[in-house]
């Protein structure tokens, strides 16, 4: 038997949150290059809360055929900051990334002491408020070619992603969607590339031109993720209920998924006490659009309240806000025949200009057919025998 019941679309409700989140702040720039002699400038942290300091520096030797001595340490008003990363895959050019959590505000003195004063540095520091206090995630990559090219991902919302760049030899240009911040240095450079992300699993390559292809270039890359930023493993472009004969479905489409397992669909009352009614299974990962549906069959009289829950393959899992509806049985006469049937059917609306869709058990939509008479013929004969549902949606 294919069809055991119909139903039909008399109204919607349409809700849809968005959440925001701050941008990290860039409190102060600034970039030094040094040959000779010890390294130290001053370096002016804001006030704001939750803050990081970096330091980025780029060592070279004095001379063409030497290798770089590297860094022993980098202070901050005589506070030893951290090495977060560093890069020597040539050897001639060393790059190394610092950090210190909470630094002093005001104005203070960095100080980058090299292994050998002889060698070249080129430096530059840069310091954030509202930061998570954790190691930012790094990644490192060296070469000599023409083109410095990495990329960093993140599963936060606004994050902010930093490409770190020293070279031997001029830089030409950055890559699309990347603000240059500083550039410091002769002999050895160093460069500083942003670019802030607001959408989850998104990605940035950073690319940088190389004046030349016999130039070494180290590339560090840095996440740092806002305190309030939420991972958003799905993202909901469509959330809403929608009434059929007394029934009620909930109807959500997402843009993404990340690490998606399961949806819950929730119900209450009194929007206090919800209980789960089912668990819908999440198509793990993926960036095109997908809908779902869940219809409740069991929808009791009076104002009902629904609400979605995500979680993640981790067992993470966020709640949407509740939605609200009312839905009144209606006594409109449509007819199907026969029924049941094998496939081959013909259905008599009392409305028509609609969409007509298929629904299997689990509310997936598995056949989609316009109908512009009050009196048409479906063919479902590749359909498996079973129990589905049809849902007629006027487009007015």
């Amino acid at each position: 038997m294919l069809f055991k019941k119909i139903i039909l679309t008399v109204s919607f409700f349409v809700s849809l949150k968005l959440i925001s989140q701050s941008a990290i702040t860039n409190d102060y720039f600034t970039a030094r290059y040094f040959s000779d002699g010890k390294p130290g400038w001053s370096h002016t942290t804001g006030t704001g809360s939750n803050r990081i300091l970096l330091v980025f520096v780029t060592n070279a030797g004095k001379n063409v055929s030497t290798d770089a001595s590297g860094v022993s340490s980098v202070t901050y008003n005589g506070t030893a900051m951290t090495c977060l990363s560093k890069s020597e895959y040539r050897p001639r050019l060393k790059s190394y990334l610092y950090y210190l959590l909470n630094p002093a505000s005001g104005t203070n003195t960095i100080a980058v002491n090299l292994e050998n004063t002889a060698d070249y540095c080129a430096v530059g520091s840069a310091s954030f408020s509202n930061v998570t206090q954790a190691s930012p995630y790094t990644e490192t990559f060296g070469d000599n070619i023409t083109a410095a090219l990495s990329t960093i991902s993140t599963p936060y919302v606004n994050d902010l992603l930093l490409g770190f760049c020293g070279s031997a030899n001029n830089v030409t240009g950055v890559g699309v969607g990347q603000t240059q911040l500083f550039e410091a240095g002769s002999a050895s450079k160093s460069y500083v590339n942003l670019s802030s992300k607001t959408s989850a699993a998104s990605t940035t390559t950073f690319s940088i031109a190389i004046a030349s292809s016999s130039a070494d270039w180290e590339l560090i890359n840095a996440r740092l993720t806002p305190t309030n930023a939420q991972v958003l493993p799905v993202e909901l472009s469509k959330y809403q209920l929608k009434c059929f004969d007394g029934k009620v479905m909930l109807d959500w489409t997402t843009d993404s998924e990340l690490n998606n397992d399961y949806f819950t669909v929730e119900r209450s009352q009194d929007c206090r006490f919800f209980e789960q009614i089912a668990k819908i299974a999440g198509n793990g990962t993926t960036n095109e659009p997908i809908e779902y549906f869940y219809l409740d069959e069991e929808a009791l009289e009076g104002i009902m309240y629904y609400r979605l829950k995500q979680t993640d393959y981790n067992g993470n899992s966020k709640t949407y806000a509740p939605l609200s509806a009312r839905c009144e049985k209606e006594s409109l006469e449509i007819l199907m025949y026969p029924n049941p049937n094998h496939g081959i059917f013909s259905v008599h609306f009392p409305d028509y200009n609609n969409d007509v869709l298929i629904l299997n058990s689990a509310g997936k939509i598995i056949y989609k057919q316009f109908v512009s008479s009050n009196q048409t013929q479906f063919n479902l004969e590749e359909i498996p025998a079973g129990i589905y549902h049809m849902m007629s949606h006027s487009i007015s």
